[in-house]
Formats: structure tokens, sequence, C-alpha cells
């Protein structure tokens, strides 16, 4: 492995970020949606796996809210009207943004003009991140 991207990442560090009343109600939103994921088992599993090779590694993170949840779990339906208290998601997400790169000793890109779909939104910034940490190895 010459490298790694990663491209607005969710992340262990959310659950720390979030506090455990957001937390829950995120663990909640997500084990609920049609992809759903199991937060609470995947944080369980990065718990349990040795550290990176000294490899480059870079972390694109999004600058443009793009995370709400509710501060009421009852509310989660009326989230799309907007007249719904949020607790601060995105600061959390962020701040979690931030310490998985500090973690990985990456190198943290926040300026990416977009929300969290970056590789479509500014994809010539993710094939720059990706030639930039191949290309000394194996060229871009």
């Amino acid at each position: 492995m010459a490298g790694l991207v990663l491209v607005d990442p969710l992340n262990q560090f959310l659950e720390t970020t979030l506090g455990p009343a957001a937390w829950d109600r995120y663990v909640y939103v997500l084990s609920t949606a049609p992809e759903s994921k199991d937060l609470v088992a995947g944080n369980a599993a990065l718990d349990g796996l040795p550290p990176l090779p000294p490899i480059s590694v870079v972390v694109l993170s999004s600058d443009q809210a793009w995370l709400r949840l509710p501060s009421d779990p009852a509310t989660f339906e009326d989230l799309a009207s907007g007249n719904v208290p949020t607790v601060d998601s995105q600061k959390a997400w962020d701040q979690a943004q931030a310490l998985l790169a500090e973690s990985l000793g990456a190198t943290h890109i926040t300026q990416t003009n977009s929300g969290h779909e970056i590789e479509i939104e500014n994809a010539p910034l993710v094939n720059l991140q990706i030639c930039a940490v191949i290309g000394p190895t194996l060229g871009c």
C-alpha cells in the first residue's frame, strides 16, 4: 500500500465528539436507513486493528455544513422541514475529522469547497491528493 486518501470518512471519533445522546440518535438513524450501518460494531472492529504501516495519509474534510441531527429523536421525520432544533452535529463531525487526521499523522485538508460528497463535488481535488500520495512510489 503506497498511501491512503480518506474522503470525509465516518470515523470512530464521532462517538466522542457528538456525546452520548447525539451518538445514540446517529446510531439509530444509520441502523434504520436503507443502507444501514452498524456503527457500534464498526468502532469495536477498529479498536482491534493494528496501527497503519508508515505510509502517507490524507484526510479530506467537507467545509460546507451537511450533517444535522435533531435534538429530539421523535422529530427525525420532520428534519427536512428545517423547523427542527438540531444539535451542533456538523461541529462534532469536523472535530472527529481533525482527531482522525491527528491520530493517523495525516495531512488534513479542510478547504475542499464541498459538502460530504467531495469525490463528486470536487473530484479534481481528490484526484490531486491520490496522485500526491501514490506519485512518489507508483507515478501518477
